[in-house]
């Protein structure tokens, strides 16, 4: 008889949000442990055992997911240590991100997998539960993706780990079939692009398509809060990380402007959007002329190459703004299919006007009625 998965929350001390997990049949009481020990003996982090070897000696029993209001956004970790208090404060800052529009975070820890059924269709079927429940996804930056995700040899990739982006690449496929939305960060916009059957650049000055560094701050002492720009002794300017948006796309709908300066910290970029996505906007190098990807959207995702979640401004937010309201609009679609057995857009539409937390734009109306339940019933 087949395992039967689902999605359980473990609270441990020190970690900043609720930890989901699958979980096999009745296997609550020992998952967070299980996992630990297996990320510790073969997931494949020989330089984070000191990690590791905390999070190993943190313990809670796996228990369902609460009942509570705001939509629930898993956010998609790529390394065990960014589970860690001072490991990746970038966590934290996306953690709080969704907690201060009323969102509800849980973190899905790399290789959550390592407790799953074995057998292609199992797997499957776990991952499709441990997603289920989701009404948001937030992917943040991290290593390079390794190429083999994308069907190439490794040339420029840096830190790569196949068994992680394996997963992730699963778990993003799932949950883009599933009535959520999701926002992708730096890594996760090079992964979720790959994943879906795009390609990368696997290093933007060796390839060609940068004529200087792009990551701002090791290389150029520019903090990480302020957009990437360079000017020569003159004051003249050498070089801006300005991305210009495509007109009318979804993005510049939601920043509301045509370019928005950035930041920037990668060497790896999207060369080809994969299936569904569209590239919405682009970095020109003044040296080369040539432009790089810095964002792409599909009907349910924006992806973002730079670090809105650091970036001071309000284009940032903007991004974060619109993760959480259309979460809450996958959240009012799923529970309207779940009472009636189908969705009347126009009655969440209503809903959506009479929310007592978020005000939700002429966008956000647009996007319930083309892009999130097409084909449901209008009345």
């Amino acid at each position: 008889m087949p395992q039967q998965v689902a999605p359980m929350v473990v609270s441990l001390p020190g970690v900043p949000a609720p930890v989901l997990l699958p979980v096999a049949d009745n296997t609550g009481a020992e998952a967070w442990a299980r996992w630990a020990q297996r990320a510790s003996d073969v997931g494949g982090w020989p330089d984070q055992q000191p990690s590791l070897t905390h999070l190993r000696a943190l313990d809670a029993p796996a228990r369902p997911l609460p009942a509570g209001a705001g939509p629930l956004i898993g956010i998609v970790l790529a390394e065990p240590n960014q589970l860690l208090a001072g490991e990746d404060d970038a966590i934290h800052t996306l953690v709080a991100q969704v907690i201060a529009r009323g969102g509800r975070p849980v973190l899905i820890p790399p290789r959550a997998d390592l407790l799953l059924p074995e057998g292609k269709l199992a797997r499957a079927q776990a991952i499709a539960a441990l997603v289920g429940p989701l009404d948001g996804l937030l992917g943040p930056g991290g290593n390079d993706v390794d190429p083999k995700i994308y069907r190439e040899k490794n040339r420029y990739a840096e830190q790569t780990h196949y068994a992680r982006d394996r997963f992730e690449a699963d778990l993003v496929l799932a949950a883009f079939d599933r009535e959520l939305y999701a926002l992708g960060i730096c890594r996760s916009h090079q992964l979720w692009n790959a994943a879906t059957g795009g390609s990368l650049v696997q290093d933007v000055q060796k390839e060609g398509y940068s004529s200087l560094s792009q990551r701002q701050h090791s290389d150029f002492g520019i903090p990480m809060e302020e957009p990437f720009v360079l000017r020569n002794p003159k004051g003249q300017l050498v070089f801006e990380n300005r991305v210009e948006l495509q007109p009318g796309s979804r993005l510049a709908q939601v920043v509301g402007r045509r370019s928005v300066l950035t930041n920037s910290n990668h060497h790896q970029a999207v060369r080809r959007p994969g299936r569904g996505f569209v590239a919405v906007g682009t970095v020109r190098d003044p040296k080369s002329g040539v432009r790089t990807i810095e964002a792409t959207e599909s009907k349910k995702a924006l992806t973002a190459q730079w670090h809105p979640e650091i970036l001071r401004g309000p284009a940032g937010e903007a991004l974060f703004d619109t993760l959480i309201r259309r979460a809450e609009i996958c959240r009012l679609v799923k529970a309207a299919r779940s009472e009636h057995g189908t969705v009347d857009v126009e009655r969440v539409a209503t809903q959506l006007r009479r929310h007592p937390h978020y005000q939700f734009d002429a966008a956000d109306f647009r996007w319930l009625r083309l892009d999130l339940a097409p084909g449901s019933r209008a009345s």
